[in-house]
């Protein structure tokens, strides 16, 4: 019986490992200078691990880019908003960075 219990807790521990290391972590830059018309996660930030087997989330559009020229500020919990609009099935996400990203679109 006590094996079986030992068995069981290595068991529930490894799992809850396992969820750690595959929770996605984005870290929020403070700029980011856009080119196309569509900010993607990529833009405004980093990834880790980068070869998240979700996907390639970099390249996940969030929103539109201000107008050429201009600039805008986003809050983190607009981009955690976003992303969990357009990736339903991520799990756990991790947040760090910058609390807000300025977007300049270059053009």
């Amino acid at each position: 019986m006590f094996l079986a219990n030992r068995l069981v807790l290595v068991v529930l521990l490894l799992m809850g490992f396992a969820s750690i290391s595959l929770a996605l972590e984005v870290r929020l830059k403070e700029k980011a200078v856009v080119l196309d018309r569509m900010v993607t996660l990529g833009d405004v930030a980093e990834l880790a691990p980068a070869d998240d087997p979700r996907g390639d989330l970099a390249a996940l559009e969030l929103f539109q880019a201000p107008i050429a020229g201009r600039r805008v500020v986003v809050r983190v919990e607009q981009v955690a908003r976003h992303l969990e609009q357009r990736a339903t099935d991520l799990g756990s996400v991790r947040w760090g960075g910058a609390t807000a990203v300025t977007i300049v679109r270059d053009g």
